[in-house]
């Protein structure tokens, strides 16, 4: 049944993988083709369609996203790469799915038919993608919920358009979502603090944002070094009719700023590593010399 179905999608899914954002010197690039991408680790993570909320999606097309993050003492960036046969860069509001064409919500037909309900078709959608981060720090194993969170667990979500950077416009958009029932809502203009810049080539997207580790803002994800911060993935193929909730979509993975290791820390473990062998020396010499005095008093 659905439930049993949902349950093994999220198993499947959720593997419980750390990127590893790497500290980098001077200011981070906003270009995707910037050298400094070579020395970050990679994280590949899967996609599924979206069949936890109506309306219901299982063709996808984006199934699996490569990603990789940098940060300095100021910002963080991601860079995001993942196959799209066609650039999709515009996007008709009016042939968007309304999910009134739902008869029964739950029920089988609380899915999209991708033959007969959406447009699957060039110039009508744009091709999008999304991280999602938690507002609130987690307390131990507790998250949102992966699909938008909930009224009481909010997230915060960078959208990058595909459309508004093809014409010139900020690419990237900060918005916060309370349950997947109401669209994302974009934060106030003047606390947009995403940059970045996107590259279609040879039928791969690669996008980079970039943003301040902390800001005043409480709706949006403080970044912190060693601190683990969950992070999930939605992405949109707007050739193959996907907007709105039609999307594949992951579960929470995780990223940490990796700390470099203080300077102290290899200071103290080479003293450590004197005074024990010189304890060590000592205690046997000690015990050379009780032996000596027995054999010479015997």
């Amino acid at each position: 049944n659905l439930a049993n179905y949902i349950k093994s999608l999220q198993h499947k899914l959720t593997s419980h993988q750390a990127l590893k954002a790497k500290p980098v010197e001077g200011d981070l690039p906003e270009s995707p083709a910037d050298g400094v991408w070579e020395t970050a680790a990679p994280m590949d993570i899967r996609l599924a369609g979206q069949v936890v909320a109506p309306p219901r999606w299982q063709n996808p097309s984006v199934e699996m996203v490569t990603i990789q993050a940098i940060f300095n003492d100021k910002d963080i960036a991601f860079r995001l790469t993942w196959d799209d046969p066609f650039k999709d860069v515009t996007h008709d509001e009016s042939k968007e799915f309304k999910p009134t064409q739902l008869t029964k919500v739950g029920a089988f037909s609380s899915y999209v038919e991708a033959n007969k309900m959406v447009s699957r078709a060039l110039e009508t959608f744009r091709d999008s993608i999304a991280l999602q981060f938690p507002v609130k720090p987690p307390k131990g194993t507790k998250k949102p919920h992966f699909i938008r969170g909930s009224s009481s667990d909010q997230v915060h979500l960078w959208v990058w358009k595909a459309d508004m950077d093809a014409a010139g416009k900020r690419g990237s958009e900060e918005g916060n979502a309370r349950g997947w029932k109401q669209p994302i809502k974009a934060q106030a203009e003047d606390g947009q603090q995403i940059s970045g810049k996107a590259v279609w080539d040879q039928g791969r997207w690669t996008v980079v944002m970039k943003r301040p580790l902390k800001t005043d803002d409480k709706n949006d994800v403080q970044f912190e070094k060693g601190v683990f911060i969950p992070m999930s993935l939605n992405a949109w193929d707007g050739s193959n009719g996907e907007h709105g909730l039609i999307m594949s979509l992951s579960t929470w993975q995780y990223v940490i700023l990796e700390a470099q290791t203080p300077i102290s820390v290899y200071v103290y473990a080479v003293l450590a590593f004197l005074v024990v062998g010189g304890l060590g020396i000592w205690v046997m010499r000690k015990v050379e010399n009780e032996v000596e005095s027995v054999e010479k008093i015997s």
